[in-house]
């Protein structure tokens, strides 16, 4: 989709909004289910990293079922951990743990699976987990002198 290659200035959450929604509109008049699914994963995250996860969960959650419905399981290791992150922060603690503790399964590339595991270090932190946010860190240390 067009909004996800252009750039935007840092915090210009609206105008990325608007982009992402009609990228939206495009993929379903079209029935495109991998146009969709990229609409999806960029809108996601931008209310993702909004902090807006009234929208964001119910984007990640066709997201993530429109990969698995059209079989297109690649994308799945984007939408698994995102959502994941977004039942967390919501309070939905278990559900978002299970998501994200999947999500680490499925392969990546580096620099994701560094993001990840930090993101995942913060959601066992939100759910009291030390032990498993210590490991975490850990395990992303590790990662990064790998390089």
């Amino acid at each position: 989709m067009l909004f996800l290659h252009r750039k935007l200035p840092l915090g210009e959450f609206s105008e990325g909004i608007g982009h992402g929604e009609e990228s939206v509109r495009i993929a379903e008049a079209v029935d495109h289910p991998f146009s969709l699914v990229e609409a999806y994963r960029g809108i996601g995250y931008l209310y993702l990293r909004k902090g807006d996860l009234h929208r964001a969960i119910p984007v990640l959650e066709r997201g993530l079922s429109l990969c698995r419905v059209a079989a297109i399981p690649m994308w799945s290791s984007w939408f698994t951990p995102a959502l994941g992150y977004a039942y967390t922060l919501s309070g939905q603690v278990t559900e978002g743990m299970a998501l994200f503790e999947q999500g680490a399964s499925m392969g990546m590339t580096f620099w994701r699976q560094l993001y990840w595991f930090l993101v995942l270090s913060e959601a066992y932190l939100l759910a009291g987990r030390l032990e498993d946010a210590t490991h975490q860190d850990r395990q992303a240390l590790d990662l990064a002198r790998a390089l």
